[in-house]
């Protein structure tokens, strides 16, 4: 009996121990950089990834999307996610979280999100505009004014 009861602490002790270090711990996000204009347009493997888009934010009645005058037949469509940032919210308060300064339509912002569609066929085969992607909102960046002298 006597024999038993050490054997039985140090199975304990180092039962114990090894819990502490074990802690999942978070592991980078990458971000994948995707333009609406040079290639590649989005993959479909890059359907449900973090990706992040620059443009112009073009607002109208019905939807809020991502466009660039330097392929204006193209557009980056915007789903909002359950409790975060959206384009009408920011407008009203651009201090609100995850709105990156965007005040107002028709500035260059950076989307960052989830991308939740990606166009099965190259946008130069289509004459009318095309929806090359649409990405879930995480946050916006960075807006800017758009100046039409200097393109930025």
């Amino acid at each position: 009996m006597k024999r038993s009861a050490p054997l039985g602490v140090a199975v304990g002790l180092v039962a114990c121990s090894g819990g502490a270090d074990n802690k999942p711990q978070a592991q980078p996000v990458t971000v994948r950089q995707l333009s609406m204009c040079e290639g590649p347009i989005p993959r479909t493997s890059d359907i449900g990834k973090m990706v992040a888009v620059r443009g112009v934010l073009d607002q109208d009645i019905e939807t809020v999307d991502l466009v660039d005058e330097r392929c204006p037949n193209n557009f980056m469509g915007i789903r909002y996610s359950k409790g975060g940032p959206d384009a009408l919210g920011c407008m009203g308060n651009k201090n609100s979280a995850n709105c990156g300064g965007l005040s107002h339509s028709g500035q260059v912002v950076t989307i960052v999100g989830i991308l939740r569609y990606a166009a099965w066929e190259a946008p130069e085969k289509h004459k009318d505009p095309l929806m090359v992607g649409s990405i879930e909102v995480v946050r916006f960046e960075g807006a800017v004014e758009w100046h039409a002298n200097n393109g930025t």
